[in-house]
């Protein structure tokens, strides 16, 4: 976990495709610590994924359902519409 916490660290967006797909919830927690961690610390999070808890965690959602984008109420909190 230090080891990826510190290869981010020169970065200001991180990328994660189904973060958490193939884990156990108790990994998938350690997951989400770290993306918290991470926004804590400036960084931009854009995550794809389809596990309605790490998408319930972020400041901001877009959803996509039948080639449509339907962005949380949330969103308007960070200047989008």
């Amino acid at each position: 976990m230090r080891k990826v916490c510190r290869q981010v660290n020169c970065l200001t967006i991180v990328v994660a495709d189904e973060p958490t797909g193939n884990l156990d919830t108790a990994i998938a927690d350690e997951v989400f610590a770290l993306f918290e961690r991470l926004v804590n610390w400036g960084k931009t999070l854009l995550a794809v994924t389809y596990d309605q808890a790490l998408s319930s965690c972020m400041e901001c959602a877009t959803h996509l359902r039948a080639g449509s984008a339907h962005r949380d109420e949330s969103c308007k909190n960070h200047g989008l519409s």
